[in-house]
């Protein structure tokens, strides 16, 4: 059988269904899809059942990613600000001794 008469065959047989079928209307919004697929020869399109475990496999992976990078940009924010924080404390420093310096040399105290 030809992929053209496959593909006729699926659309008659969708097409004497009744419209009041449960598969009719499943049938015809998955033909375009099969359709598709059988010109491509690609295997017919997984079930809805593989393709919800696929997707919800893609977006644990994509969770798990998401946590790994927000823990290390937390790590890497708590060890900036750290820096940050140590910086600002050796520039204090440095500030205040030369301005002590300073007020020293114009004959000040504090």
């Amino acid at each position: 059988m030809s992929k053209a008469e496959e593909i006729d065959s699926l659309t008659r047989f969708i097409m004497r269904l009744p419209h009041d079928s449960y598969l009719r209307p499943w049938l015809e919004s998955v033909l375009p899809e099969v359709r598709a697929d059988i010109r491509n020869d690609f295997p017919v399109s997984p079930s809805l059942v593989k393709a919800r475990d696929e997707a919800a496999a893609i977006v644990k992976d994509a969770r798990e990613e998401a946590t790994r990078l927000t823990v290390n940009a937390q790590a890497q924010a708590a060890s900036i600000a750290e820096q940050a924080k140590q910086d600002g404390q050796r520039i204090r420093y440095r500030l205040n001794t030369e301005l002590r310096t300073c007020i020293g040399q114009l004959g000040f105290s504090l």
